[in-house]
């Protein structure tokens, strides 16, 4: 926990855009979300390769999103089921389910619908706090942390278990 606590820290105070950090934490919620198809972690994980995220905040978040989706997979699973009921696309949700690699996604398994629906709903929420939060991070708050005791403690500690 306190390597996760430094590495948080680290990836704040360095010289990373505020979007990669943002881009990270964005595909973890999708990776937390929707993890119960193993395929859908893979393509989130792909993004992940092809835009420049990054790669600590995503396993940060995907760690911390999955831990939440386990309290919305109810509300998903109402969400997705009422959009899997809906007759108008249910000739979309047939031919979607005809193309080979889309089987794989689980889409037609109500949480995994509604988890993503949430994380879409999501998206922006979660990209514009944590761009605002590092904002207000490094601005006004990153002296003040770096002042903390326990900061300073875990640097010093961090900085023996190095030289071994």
């Amino acid at each position: 926990m306190i390597k996760q606590i430094t590495g948080f820290i680290k990836v704040l105070n360095s010289e990373i855009k505020e979007e990669e950090i943002a881009l990270g934490v964005v595909l973890g919620m999708y990776a937390g979300f929707l993890s119960i198809a193993s395929f859908n972690f893979f393509l989130v994980f792909i993004l992940l390769l092809l835009f420049k995220a990054n790669f600590y905040m995503f396993f940060l978040s995907f760690a911390v999103f999955k831990l939440i989706s386990f309290g919305i997979d109810p509300i998903g699973d109402i969400i997705g089921l009422s959009i899997l009921k809906y007759k108008f696309l249910f000739s979309f949700f047939a031919f979607l389910s005809s193309v080979p690699l889309l089987g794989f996604t689980q889409f037609n398994y109500s949480i995994v619908m509604g988890d993503f629906i949430i994380a879409l709903i999501l998206t922006p929420f979660v990209w514009i706090l944590t761009v605002k939060f590092i904002q207000i991070y490094r601005t006004k708050l990153k002296d003040k942390v770096q002042k903390l005791k326990i900061v300073q403690a875990l640097n010093f500690s961090k900085f023996f278990v190095d030289k071994k």
